[in-house]
């Protein structure tokens, strides 16, 4: 027989006077976009997910949320400021990322590697791969298709050392990981299908940085409905 599970997630979760700020900041998009274009988060929805657990089962949550507990405890408070609004994946610069992900026979730049995730061309690249070390696939017909709209946070060692603790401690209880990379990030929006939106409207559309203290993560569940998924927060891990 097999065993219940339920969707689950890691994540910060906003506060609500934050969540208002930002709320405040992107209602001057709205006039720009219409509905078809794109789908806006619900306030309540708002977070940056840390790691993403897909379906476990009750033993997998019992297993985790002692380590996480534990570990939480161990952890010190940290101030993260969300600076900038674009669109996710980035079009800027997907083929100028000087940093290089090793991936079998070729290389690619981690702005690339985040296309090809959330694109699911993954096993077709690895299957078309060069064998040769000395070639390199050519990116240079490579169309970007950003699937959100995102507030990103200013790069933060705290915040990448957080999500890779977690990941590490949700792998030694048995849960599968995603392997792709951690591109921290607030989805205020999804973009409709076969929607394309002018990236001059975000190049243009500056906010103020948004700061606020991180004290504590939460582990929520993740319910799909016909109104879209409802976030349940089902435990919370407060720092030292």
């Amino acid at each position: 027989m097999q065993e219940d599970t339920f969707r689950a997630f890691f994540a910060i979760d906003i506060p609500e006077n934050i969540k208002k700020t930002i709320l405040s900041y992107t209602k001057s998009l709205h006039p720009l976009l219409s509905s078809k274009q794109i789908k806006w988060t619900r306030p309540q929805n708002l977070h940056l997910t840390l790691c993403f657990l897909g379906n476990i089962t009750e033993q997998q949550y019992q297993k985790i949320n002692k380590k996480i507990k534990k570990a939480a405890k161990t952890f010190p408070p940290f101030t993260m400021k969300l600076t900038t609004i674009q669109q996710f994946p980035s079009t800027k610069g997907l083929l100028k990322s000087e940093q290089k992900l090793s991936l079998r026979a070729y290389e690619v730049s981690e702005a690339i590697q985040e296309y090809i995730i959330n694109q699911g061309i993954f096993g077709l690249l690895r299957r078309y791969a060069p064998r040769d070390d000395s070639k390199k696939l050519d990116f240079s017909s490579l169309t970007n298709k950003p699937h959100a709209i995102v507030l990103k946070p200013q790069a933060l060692a705290p915040l990448e050392k957080l999500a890779s603790n977690i990941k590490k401690d949700s792998i030694r209880c048995g849960i599968k990981i995603e392997s792709r990379p951690f591109i921290p990030h607030v989805t205020l929006g999804r973009i409709g299908k076969r929607q394309k939106i002018d990236n001059k409207i975000f190049t243009e559309f500056k906010i103020p940085p948004i700061s606020f203290k991180v004290t504590a993560i939460k582990l929520f569940k993740s319910e799909p409905q016909s109104g879209g998924s409802v976030y349940t927060p089902i435990a919370i891990y407060n720092f030292n």
